[in-house]
């Protein structure tokens, strides 16, 4: 039988190098978008869809989806539930929202 003590040093070795290629990993994906805006400038200064492989529209900078912040989304479930006519909006919302959760196998009935 093996040592758990290996098992834990491995995992434990696993987990840094898993820390240390990610971080890696971060500094390449920044570099790869840097270089991107940098290429997409130049293809629209020159008026080119597309050069070395690389199409205009495809690495053009992504604009940020702006997200309701939870507490925004429930005030306004409220708001439109009580306008539509439900008679009691926040125990409709606390329904709503436990229809959207993943039950685990022994809360689902087989029947």
């Amino acid at each position: 039988m093996a040592d758990p003590d290996s098992y834990i040093r491995n995992l434990n070795s696993i987990g840094e190098s898993i820390k240390r290629h990610n971080a890696q990993l971060k500094i390449l994906r920044e570099k790869k978008k840097e270089s991107e805006k940098r290429l997409h400038s130049y293809m629209i200064k020159n008026n080119m869809e597309e050069y070395g492989g690389y199409k205009a529209s495809k690495i053009a900078p992504k604009e940020k989806k702006l997200v309701k912040k939870k507490k925004e989304k429930k005030t306004d479930a409220i708001r439109l539930f009580s306008e539509i006519g439900i008679t009691d909006p926040e125990s409709f919302w606390d329904a709503l929202q436990e229809t959207q959760k993943v039950k685990s196998p022994d809360e689902i009935d087989p029947y």
